[in-house]
């Protein structure tokens, strides 16, 4: 009995607050209040080359001395005004009386979706866009006594960073080695990634060519990412035969030098918003084709006669076909003359020989003269004029042109002089 007493003493109340409520004393609003609405935050979670994501957190108040459900939040996501993704959200989850909830709206934005959507965000980040704007819009649906069915808007906004493409830059040529057989260059280039996470870095085709005529093709690989806002350097060795050059050149035979350009197309195809995209630069320079020198015996001339020496001279002359200078460290010699060894020796010193020009190396040297007074007399009565010699060795040539090692060439000649 005293169970029904209370019921009936509860059902008394109610119907005494309608009644007040009725005669104007009292509102809805002061027995259920809607909720409120307001943002906690709105973070970017994850960022990668693939996408962004982020999370809207919105605190969802209780006003109420009773518990309510959770609502039902349904979501879009715009971008530059665009709507690019939606979702809904629902839970059987109740916040407390006057009590506040948290409520979770997490979002992705896959790049090549955005770009796909929205042809002027791509078209900003090629032009060199860092971020676009972004804007959520929330409607949270309840379900409350009284009230009823009651929906409430909420927007937040903020910015999203932009896949950006890698930049190429510092693009240079350089000589790393130089000698008669041939050139080896070294291309270098600067690839930035200007985004806040890592890049895979991109493949390269690249052509060199000679003359505006392809010379040499090669892929460049890479497995590798660039970390984020960095630069990291990539070179390309190249390794030219001026025997190669020359066989496919033939014009460049009688040329000091020749046009040399490499060309590189980068592929982004490792990158899902860029995948039909490509970047591509030039660089050109000269290539210097450089050719040994040309050594030649001048002959061997008699300078002084006594009764203890013969002093003789010979000379080398060397000639340089190129258009820097080149300098003759040393000279080794064995001469021979008509069978006989006459002397060996080297080149008292240093010599340069200019651009286009000849030198001749003289070397003076003394001969016993009694060793050979026989051997010379009997050229003298049979009134030889033609005297057979050979000369063996070696020289060793340098430049300071850039890149260009020292090389040693060997000595080898015959033929005849006459005293």
């Amino acid at each position: 009995m005293k169970n029904v007493k209370r019921s009936i003493a509860a059902a008394c109340v109610l119907a005494l607050g309608l009644v007040l409520c009725t005669c104007g004393s009292l509102s809805v609003s002061d027995i259920i209040r809607a909720p409120e609405l307001s943002l906690g935050s709105l973070n970017l979670t994850g960022l990668s080359f693939t996408g962004v994501d982020g999370v809207c957190k919105i605190n969802v108040e209780n006003p109420n001395a009773i518990n309510i459900p959770l609502p039902k939040i349904d979501w879009q996501l715009f971008i530059e005004s665009g709507e690019l993704v939606n979702g809904a959200i629902e839970s059987s989850d109740t916040i407390g009386a006057r009590k506040t909830s948290v409520i979770d709206v997490p979002f992705h934005v896959d790049y090549a979706e955005l770009y796909a959507a929205v042809v002027a965000v791509k078209d900003a980040a090629k032009s060199g866009a860092s971020k676009t704007n972004f804007k959520i819009a929330v409607k949270a649906s309840f379900n409350l006594p009284v009230l009823g069915e009651i929906a409430l808007p909420f927007e937040a906004d903020g910015a999203l960073p932009l896949l950006r493409a890698p930049k190429f830059s510092g693009a240079k040529i350089n000589i790393e080695k130089l000698d008669f057989s041939g050139i080896s260059l070294n291309c270098h280039v600067d690839v930035e990634n200007p985004n806040p996470f890592p890049f895979p870095f991109p493949s390269m085709d690249w052509d060199y060519a000679v003359n505006k005529q392809s010379f040499l093709k090669g892929l460049q690989l890479a497995d590798n990412v660039i970390p984020a806002n960095s630069t990291k350097p990539v070179d390309i060795n190249l390794n030219i035969t001026f025997a190669d050059l020359f066989k496919t050149f033939a014009v460049l035979l009688t040329a000091k030098e020749a046009a040399g350009a490499m060309a590189v197309k980068s592929n982004l195809n490792s990158v899902p918003a860029f995948q039909e995209e490509t970047a591509a630069f030039e660089v050109g320079s000269m290539i210097p084709l450089v050719r040994p020198p040309s050594i030649s015996f001048s002959g061997i001339t008699m300078q002084n006669v006594s009764l203890a020496s013969i002093t003789f001279r010979i000379g080398f002359e060397v000639e340089n076909k190129n258009s820097f200078a080149m300098n003759v460290d040393s000279l080794s010699y064995n001469l021979t003359v008509n069978g006989s060894k006459w002397a060996e020796g080297a080149a008292p010193r240093r010599m340069t020989v200019g651009p286009d020009q000849k030198v001749t190396i003289p070397i003076d040297l003394s001969v016993n003269a009694l060793s050979l007074v026989q051997e010379i007399a009997a050229l003298v009565a049979g009134r030889a004029r033609n005297i057979p010699y050979t000369c063996s060795g070696g020289i060793s040539v340098s430049s300071d042109y850039p890149g260009l090692s020292p090389v040693n060439l060997p000595l080898n000649f015959s033929g005849t002089t006459r005293f």
